[in-house]
């Protein structure tokens, strides 16, 4: 993924503009229930072609997203710790038992 590939909208808030997690038995399976959709819209910039699909290759956008939600996950979580620890004083009963 490329910066133009998604946009971050706010803290843990982001816009990804890509199929996630494709790999080609995937692929096979998008084309073979779309094959006719796809033709029909062969002039649309946006609508990748099977040819084009098929000789894609996914792995480095697969491997660039893993890593956004590995340090995802660790901002989530680190955010989470931080309003635990803002709550703390006031008690579980307050606000809805979450900490």
């Amino acid at each position: 993924m490329s910066e133009a590939d998604y946009r971050e909208y706010g803290k843990l808030v982001y816009g990804f503009q890509c199929h996630m997690e494709f790999k080609h038995e995937l692929v096979e399976l998008l084309i073979e229930n779309s094959e006719a959709g796809l033709s029909e819209r062969s002039s649309h910039r946006f609508i990748q072609q099977p040819e084009l699909l098929r000789n894609s290759d996914y792995k480095v956008m697969n491997e660039n997203l893993f890593l956004f939600l590995d340090k995802f996950v660790i901002e989530y979580l680190k955010t989470a710790i931080t309003l635990q620890a803002g709550f703390s004083h006031i008690g579980s009963r307050h606000i809805g038992g979450f900490f």
